[in-house]
């Protein structure tokens, strides 16, 4: 019991965190979604900023939230404890504090994940074994997160496995029913049965003469199958590197890692490094091997491997790779890896088709997807079993498979020092080639530099450059050769209308006539930020960190329907009934509707937007409760538009993430890297712009 008295406060100690005037003011930066002001508090504040991590954090108990409602009664039915939860996580990852101080949110994370690799089972994604070696992984040094999951199966009408988890946990009989009771009683007395997902990985295994099913759903090894050599003393991570950096070596390289649970580490680590050849594959066991290595064991095994010139390695979406690796190792440089081919940015450069993953991929070349029952797996339990050995073998194998089809088909450049990996051949979406192909397709005889219109109706141009204006008070309307400068004017939070490939340039000579010269502006440079800056500077706005990504994109859309992960993963296995939606209908209309009918007419625009008083206009997205969505047809209710869910990938439903979905064209985002890259774009944007002033 001591374990779950660390984890949760007693109640006395909970209402005793902040005065009664510090929670209201937390809370009211959270209802009304000031972020960059909260941050400012808790530099100020330094002393109280513990206890305001502990105060969101009991928020998340129902309990002690019900108390705080009763004592700021206002607040009640306004605050979406996604939205707590997601400010937490944000809180403990800027500050660093460690997990430990906040034991709801681990608890909730738990959950989650518990909830996640439970959908799996049930849906026969994953094995029995599996679903119950991650549980049993989840919840070991938990007493509430025990009792929560044999809670939770019960619920599901899972009696016998909550029996044999409740068995598992050693959890006392008296606080259960006594049908749970007797169950427990039968369970110890008929004992699973060994199953071959149940077998051990062994050094017999290494070597297999073992024939590929035909029948068989999935993707294998051709026959025979390469040797698989787990790598756990210092003598054959040795032989492993002098055998992989030979010059001219082409190595197949995946990572296996583990997300973290417990209270003291704060992200996630490498549990397995799989380095593959046509004639062997090295499964490098990093948990073990970190107890025997040194720094500069580790550093030559990276530079003779992952910085030789003289070595392809080739991976898939190795972007998140190079992320773990620099965390685990912190002292390497991945920026002087070298002769990487990723290969899912190479194939999405040379053919049309679009596939799912790396299993899609595999499935497109060879007929059968990659079995991901064991992705999701527990990579931190020694011995590892022999389905995930052979899943994380396969995984590093198939990419050299993939490798030689392309080259066969001319798909992909053969020279290995003509490729490297760099960011940007990582994180450019998807839409980016077809945009522009769109864009170029546009006949317009309006030079580039047209025109961009502000409809602040309530301010002179005068006033504006006097004194600086938020985002949100400024409205504009921006030609359609400028759909970059619309795009990133959202991502500050302007309201943005973007003028249509197929409207009438006319119109916008129509919009500046109605709108005056002090109403109008024409942007000088070629560059897309500097076009932003420009506007920005000209008319005095001033962005704030909580203006970032408040609107959506691609629409304009201010409003978010918050999802959590559990919940987005149901909906994208959903195929809603208007799953006719059309693609890519934000190319001919920016502003989320593809239908030619729907262009206003210039008056009508012009009199409908600047009539709108600015003084209305909220300084902050609109967030909006889940239930608006119909979990049965992923459409709203309210509009009928499907969430976009095609583009989420799989494995982000593992981490416990809060999804926004604009309620207008369906687009969904999520905290990620764009995001951090929208706030380094930011604040290189905000030192340009100092530099001028």
């Amino acid at each position: 019991m001591a374990a779950e008295v660390n984890e949760k406060p007693t109640h006395q100690e909970e209402t005793s965190l902040l005065p009664s005037s510090l929670e209201e003011k937390c809370l009211n930066f959270i209802l009304k979604n000031m972020w960059g002001k909260f941050c400012k508090f808790m530099e100020e504040d330094i002393s109280n900023r513990e206890n305001v991590v502990r105060f969101f954090d009991n928020m998340l108990d129902e309990d002690f939230e019900a108390d705080v409602l009763r004592r700021h009664s206002h607040f009640h039915g306004r605050l979406s404890r996604n939205i707590v939860k997601k400010w937490l996580g944000k809180i403990v990852k800027l500050y660093e504090f460690p997990k430990g101080i906040c034991p709801n949110l681990l608890l909730s994370h738990r959950m989650g994940f518990i909830s996640y690799v439970s959908h799996l089972y049930i849906k026969k994604i994953t094995s029995y074994c599996n679903w119950r070696d991650l549980i049993v992984y989840i919840s070991a040094d938990c007493i509430s997160t025990q009792k929560k999951v044999v809670q939770k199966l019960c619920l599901l009408g899972m009696i016998e496995e909550a029996a044999r988890f409740a068995n598992d946990f050693n959890l006392d009989d008296e606080d259960w029913p006594i049908d749970l009771q007797q169950e427990r009683q039968r369970c110890l007395n008929e004992p699973l049965q060994v199953t071959e997902d149940d077998l051990l990985w062994s050094t017999d295994d290494e070597e297999s003469d073992e024939v590929e099913d035909s029948t068989h759903p999935y993707y294998y090894f051709p026959h025979p199958r390469p040797k698989i050599l787990m790598i756990k003393n210092k003598e054959k991570f040795q032989h492993c590197i002098e055998h992989l950096s030979h010059p001219g070596s082409i190595v197949g390289v995946d990572l296996e890692w583990q997300t973290l649970f417990n209270s003291e580490t704060n992200r996630d680590s490498i549990a397995l490094i799989q380095l593959a050849l046509l004639e062997c594959i090295y499964i490098v066991d990093v948990i073990t091997l970190a107890q025997i290595l040194s720094k500069d064991d580790w550093t030559h095994f990276f530079n003779k491997i992952f910085n030789s010139k003289t070595v392809v390695k080739l991976g898939y979406s190795f972007t998140q790779d190079l992320n773990i690796i620099a965390v685990t190792f912190p002292f390497i440089d991945t920026k002087e890896f070298s002769n990487i081919i990723d290969l899912q940015t190479t194939v999405k450069k040379s053919s049309n088709v679009k596939h799912k993953g790396l299993s899609g991929l595999v499935e497109q070349h060879f007929s059968r997807p990659l079995n991901k029952a064991y992705q999701i797996s527990c990579w931190e339990r020694r011995p590892l079993r022999k389905c995930q050995v052979i899943y994380a073998a396969l995984d590093a194998y198939v990419l050299l498979q993939l490798h030689k089809v392309n080259l066969n088909n001319g798909e992909e450049s053969s020279d290995p020092s003509s490729v490297s990996l760099s960011d940007d051949s990582t994180t450019i979406p998807c839409d980016c080639d077809e945009t522009k192909e769109e864009e170029k397709s546009v006949n317009c005889d309006i030079d580039k530099n047209d025109l961009v219109c502000s409809l602040d109706s309530d301010k002179s141009l005068k006033q504006c450059n006097n004194s600086p204006i938020s985002p949100h008070d400024l409205r504009v309307i921006v030609d359609t050769m400028l759909q970059g400068l619309g795009w990133n004017l959202r991502s500050v939070g302007v309201d943005t209308f973007i003028m249509r490939n197929n409207q009438d340039h006319k119109d916008a000579i129509a919009f500046a006539s109605r709108l005056g010269e002090n109403k109008c502006f024409s942007v000088s440079s070629q560059n897309v930020k500097e076009q932003l800056m420009e506007v920005l500077t000209h008319f005095n706005v001033k962005v704030k960190e909580e203006d970032l990504l408040s609107r959506c994109q691609i629409c304009n859309c201010k409003t978010f329907v918050l999802v959590e992960s559990e919940k987005m993963h149901v909906l994208k296995e959903v195929k809603p009934s208007s799953s006719s939606t059309k693609k890519k209908s934000w190319i001919s209309d920016p502003n989320g509707s593809d239908a030619v009918e729907s262009i206003p007419d210039p008056d009508m625009l012009f009199s409908s937007m600047v009539t709108h008083p600015v003084n209305k206009l909220e300084s902050y997205p609109v967030l909006e409760n889940e239930e608006l969505i119909d979990m049965d047809t992923a459409l709203y209710r309210s509009n009928g538009v499907a969430i976009q869910l095609e583009h989420i990938p799989n494995t982000l439903f593992a981490e416990d993430k809060i999804f926004y979905c604009c309620i207008s064209c369906g687009k969904v985002y999520w905290d990620g890297c764009h995001y951090k890259r929208m706030l380094k774009q930011f604040h290189s944007l905000m030192m340009m712009r100092d530099n001028q002033q």
